[in-house]
């Protein structure tokens, strides 16, 4: 039995996915023959930021509501306990249910970094076949975070609202900019209070 909290929960996340759609994903397949998918990189300043939870919002919300064929790649690591447990409906998001036109890729880096297994590779082997390609890249403390996000089109930071300061968004923006990756938006996640728009700026 699902209860009222899940219910709401679950209306919540399928509203703040379809805000990211409206504003920083705007997916539109025009059915032309060969056109590639669009790549969407989700990550994080830091690990346990809501990085997955965005991921599955975003898919479930791209197939269920909007008819797309979704590939979600976990490059995380995690196996069972990552989007493959979660988008079969596992759990740990209350109220999630198994989603059709979903392909669920679980990742691992080669070991010399090339080849048909690299992220280039990966976009490439999956981007006629698909709408949009989400990639659970985890936290920018992992060097992987940044190698697919140089693949992206859409890169999207998810910050946690009651842990991460100005100063700690203003020192990433920097990083990221030494980096050559722009954010192409910012997901506030666990927001209790209003936070001033002023303190995106530090991301752009």
């Amino acid at each position: 039995m699902i209860t009222d909290r899940i219910r709401q929960r679950r209306a919540a996340l399928r509203e703040a996915a379809a805000r990211i759609c409206e504003h920083v994903v705007p997916v539109d397949r025009d059915g032309t023959e060969g056109a590639r998918a669009q790549t969407v990189v989700v990550t994080a300043r830091e690990p346990r930021e809501g990085v997955t939870t965005v991921v599955v919002a975003l898919a479930g919300y791209l197939a269920r509501v909007r008819g797309l064929r979704v590939a979600a790649i976990d490059v995380t690591g995690r196996g069972e306990q990552g989007l493959r447990h979660l988008l079969d409906g596992g759990e740990t998001v209350p109220g999630n249910e198994p989603a059709p036109g979903i392909e669920v890729v679980s990742w691992s880096a080669p070991e010399d970094g090339h080849g048909d297994g690299s992220p280039q590779a990966t976009i490439e082997r999956l981007e006629h076949s698909t709408d949009v390609i989400i990639v659970d890249a985890g936290s920018l403390r992992a060097t992987v975070a940044l190698q697919w996000a140089r693949f992206a089109g859409t890169r999207l930071l998810v910050v946690d609202g009651n842990r991460t300061t100005a100063e700690a968004l203003h020192r990433l923006g920097e990083e990221l900019r030494r980096a050559g990756i722009e954010i192409s938006g910012v997901v506030l996640n666990k927001r209790r209070y209003w936070v001033p728009q002023v303190l995106y700026r530090h991301l752009y």
